[in-house]
């Protein structure tokens, strides 16, 4: 009967702490709803189509009213980034792809342990594979503790691919987090192509955007429905649940629509926007990325927009980061060049923007190359922004640009040296891995 007793009184003190920790939350927290005012309606009829199918999830709906500044220098992004971080009261969201043990890194680890030591909750993605393998190429050290301090020290960080899952095989492997995501208390959210790292913040060409408004809910949606699928147990789940307002969006700014692409979304969703915009635009459409490794779907809509027509630029950096990079861009200039593409090689800095402005009227700023990991593996976040104000100065700055390149001809083929025809070759093939 002691026993009995003694079991007893053990369970009754111990049993809610064993509860508290394994067992589901009896008044677990009801999700925060939030109603989004759909502004489909105010985009151009012409564009309307591709609105709605990018509406993949509640966080993709097109939003008004909000306020964005478009950040093409790294320098300003980074004094930008700094006085948010500083700002910040709640919380500091950060999902990218490359937080680098460079001179960058190394400073905006200190200001989140910083954050995070008064009290400021900071959330971090970190994708272990595209790190390691950053650090590794660039020759820094990667197994100084680097990360796992920030862990220690108060950084909630949650592995987006850790590396011991070699058994998802070698294509998960590579299907890493290249989206470039942060928000601020739920008032202010940058996304684009800009990391962590000191390329993105000093020597590249690069572009990013700061919003305000109800577009920085729909990003932090985005970056929720990823953070949410790492969580171990219910718990640790941050809730946020949109739905489409009855009431109609009004204004006559620029309509903004968050969308993301890569495993957890039922389509090729970059990849689809870009063909259907090179299949519906009237006067020009103009691209900027680092790499180009198209897929055949986007190597044939280039092709048949130029033929009909239709004024097709690309903006590239003649030599890549990765050596390795440059043949395979290269080796997709001839077929396109002589169906009307025209390519630009900038010569002096490297290009790291992925954008792309069509009609005076859409832009496209967000983290998808134009290669084939970023139109079918990798996990990527984007905004079209329907506005012909932002698009018309978009389209003024890219045509600035190209005054500092060479564009690609017959001439530039025929100086291809033997060695440079074998690279392409030889290359080509893995570039689905690169």
């Amino acid at each position: 009967m002691d026993m009995l007793k003694r079991v007893t009184v053990f369970v009754a003190l111990f049993f809610p702490l064993f509860c508290g920790a394994f067992c589901p939350s009896g008044d677990k927290e009801e999700p925060d709803t939030v109603y989004v005012r759909d502004a489909t309606d105010l985009i151009r009829e012409q564009y309307r189509p591709l609105a709605r199918y990018l509406t993949f999830f509640p966080g993709s709906i097109p939003t008004t009213g909000n306020e964005m500044e478009i950040i093409t220098n790294g320098l300003h992004y980074r004094e930008l980034l700094v006085a948010d971080f500083e700002a910040a009261k709640d919380y500091i969201e950060l999902e990218t792809m490359l937080f680098a043990t460079d001179t960058t890194g190394h400073f905006f680890k200190d200001l989140l342990l910083n954050r995070a030591a008064d009290g400021v909750k900071v959330r971090y993605t970190h994708d272990n594979v595209a790190n390691l393998f950053d650090n590794i190429i660039d020759g820094r050290a990667v197994f100084k503790g680097f990360y796992s301090d920030m862990r220690k020290r108060g950084v909630d960080m949650r592995n987006f691919k850790p590396i011991w899952r070699i058994n998802d095989g070698l294509y998960p492997l590579t299907s890493w987090n290249h989206r470039k995501i942060s928000i601020v208390d739920g008032k202010v959210a940058y996304i684009g192509g800009m990391n962590i790292n000191d390329g993105s913040m000093g020597a590249w060409e690069d572009t990013h955007i700061r919003i305000k408004g109800p577009a920085v809910i729909s990003l932090r949606a985005l970056f929720l429905q990823g953070w949410n699928s790492l969580s171990l147990s219910e718990s640790g789940k941050i809730p946020l649940h949109l739905v489409r307002s009855e009431e109609a969006a009004v204004g006559d700014g620029a309509v903004f629509q968050i969308f993301a692409d890569g495993p957890d979304v039922p389509a090729n969703s970059m990849q689809d926007a870009l063909v259907w915009t090179l299949e519906n635009a009237s006067r020009y459409v103009y691209i900027a990325t680092p790499y180009f490794m198209p897929t055949k779907r986007v190597v044939k809509a280039m092709k048949k927009a130029a033929e009909r027509g239709l004024d097709v630029r690309l903006l590239i950096a003649r030599d890549a980061d990765v050596g390795m990079a440059s043949p395979v861009n290269h080796s997709y200039y001839e077929t396109c060049v002589r169906s009307g593409v025209r390519i630009f090689e900038r010569v002096d800095r490297f290009v790291h923007s992925k954008v792309f402005i069509a009609d005076d009227y859409m832009t496209y700023i967000g983290s998808s190359n134009i290669d084939k990991q970023s139109l079918l593996k990798l996990y990527e976040a984007g905004a079209m922004i329907y506005d012909e104000h932002t698009a018309t100065i978009n389209a003024g700055k890219f045509l600035e640009d190209l005054k500092g390149t060479e564009e690609v001809s017959e001439t530039t083929f025929a100086g291809w040296s033997a060695g440079e025809r074998i690279k392409q070759k030889l290359f080509r093939p893995i570039a689905f891995w690169m």
